[in-house]
């Protein structure tokens, strides 16, 4: 049994975790159009978030593209059957830390089997995008905490 944790952008950093919650595999790029995607009982995924002109990053437009591509994951899982795809804003996972602070944070909490696979992962992946991975990786590990899953 697989649960998915998407951290979607340019880079679309990706996670899987099983039923205890450990982390599978993990990568950067689209997950569900692998050729060895499972198909996973949940999903969860990054929303975007419009926050205040003093508060935003980067060209507003850009949320336009990630909306779609968020939608077009949601509609993607559910036409391959998965019932239960969750949305949470940045806020609610991860609050409003630096990923300066944050992936060690998550790095943490991993068990040396899962550090293992995600330092694999990892080694795959340039440098610049390497972020992405850990975002969603620090995502699925907060969903199957916190129980967003509906296990």
């Amino acid at each position: 049994m697989t649960f998915l944790a998407i951290d979607p952008g340019r880079d679309t950093g990706w996670c899987t975790v099983d039923e205890r919650g450990e982390v599978t595999a993990c990568s950067v790029g689209h997950p569900i159009y692998r050729p060895d995607f499972v198909l996973p009982r949940a999903a969860i995924i990054e929303k975007p978030k419009v926050y205040p002109a003093r508060n935003s990053k980067g060209d507003p437009n850009d949320l336009i593209t990630l909306a779609v591509q968020v939608g077009t994951y949601v509609g993607v899982l559910k036409h391959l059957g998965v019932a239960n795809v969750l949305l949470v804003e940045p806020r609610e996972w991860k609050g409003t830390l630096p990923k300066e602070i944050h992936h060690p944070r998550v790095w943490s909490i991993l068990s040396a089997r899962e550090q293992t696979v995600v330092t694999k992962a990892m080694l795959a992946l340039t440098e610049s995008i390497r972020h992405n991975g850990m975002d969603a990786v620090g995502l699925a590990k907060w969903a199957f905490t916190n129980r967003r899953f509906n296990l």
